[in-house]
């Protein structure tokens, strides 16, 4: 659901002590979800790191917003459409 909606997933996995199986499941897990549909993925050891990893993720996402724009203007400007 999430790629047919085309969407970016950036993902953060807290990893300060995975024990269990199912943590690590779930770490690939997010993994594997950033992945498909393009977005990054982030481990952090430490709770510390967090705001480090969100400010590379807002980084990453205003670069993709403004690729996408770029994209669409150039694409709209091959078509001819006018813009006002």
């Amino acid at each position: 659901m999430v790629v047919e909606a085309d969407v970016q997933v950036y993902t953060i996995g807290i990893n300060e002590d995975p024990r269990s199986p199912e943590e690590r499941r779930g770490m690939f897990f997010l993994e594997k979800l950033s992945d498909i549909t393009g977005g990054l993925h982030f481990i952090v050891r430490n709770r510390s790191e967090l705001r480090n990893v969100a400010e590379k993720i807002a980084v990453a996402m205003r670069n993709h917003t403004c690729s996408r724009i770029n994209r669409a203007t150039a694409d709209q400007s091959e078509s001819g459409a006018r813009f006002e």
